[in-house]
């Protein structure tokens, strides 16, 4: 989705650790949740997966998108 609309996630957003990460998680609670990958609104350097925003949980925007994901069997 990188580039069509900011992904919206499960994790509230919380600033990346300074070690390396696999499958990082932001906080159990917050005030913002994270978005990622930019947007078509959004300049070239924002188009990555790895660019997390906020993004207000009860707010509506129409560069914002989400994922179904499926667990288990």
């Amino acid at each position: 989705m990188s580039g069509n609309v900011w992904e919206w996630i499960w994790d509230w957003r919380t600033q990346y650790p300074d070690t390396p990460q696999s499958d990082f998680r932001g906080s159990n609670a917050g005030t913002y949740r994270a978005g990622r990958g930019g947007a078509w609104n959004t300049g070239s350097a924002e188009v990555r997966v790895g660019l997390r925003s906020g993004l207000e949980p009860d707010g509506a925007l129409i560069q914002t998108g989400f994922r179904l994901a499926r667990t288990g069997g």
